[in-house]
């Protein structure tokens, strides 16, 4: 019996259990192998957190503070031609999925700023910075600034 290997393991499964009854989760037998909900980075860090024993390779997924020395470079606030650098480039990426880039076709996905915006959201959603009112702002002051450039 596996609940005899590894010690937690029998609640670690009644949670799995208990999550695919409410509905949170499905089962990988019923849903083809490509359609994951899980986001290992996320699953990753919270097992370890858990302090639950990972395979070495899912650990060094997590992201935890501590886990993974930041460069000197990511200690650092962005300075202001840094983050105009980065407005441009977002101006610059909008124009082009707006079509209003030269030789560029609208995306067809993409029919307005706001199916932009909601798609992001929703693909994105729970990940700062990442919001309604935050894109909206930033898409704004990046094409702005691209276009007084």
């Amino acid at each position: 019996m596996l609940y005899a290997i590894e010690p937690g393991i029998k609640e670690r499964t009644e949670i799995a259990e208990s999550h695919i009854e409410a509905g949170n989760i499905t089962p990988r037998a019923s849903r083809p192998s490509w359609d994951s909900p899980v986001d290992l980075r996320a699953f990753a860090t919270w097992a370890v957190k858990m302090e639950w024993e990972v395979p070495p390779e899912l650990a060094s997924m997590a992201n935890i503070a501590g886990t993974k020395r930041k460069s000197p470079a990511e200690d650092k606030p962005l300075s202001i031609k840094q983050r105009e650098n980065l407005l441009r480039i977002i101006g610059a990426l909008y124009e082009i999925i707006s079509g209003n880039a030269p030789t560029m076709e609208k995306h067809p996905k993409f029919k307005s700023q706001a199916k932009l915006i909601e798609f992001v959201e929703t693909k994105y959603a729970g990940i700062g910075g990442l919001g309604k009112r935050n894109l909206e702002e930033v898409l704004a002051q990046a094409k702005k600034l691209l276009s007084q450039s």
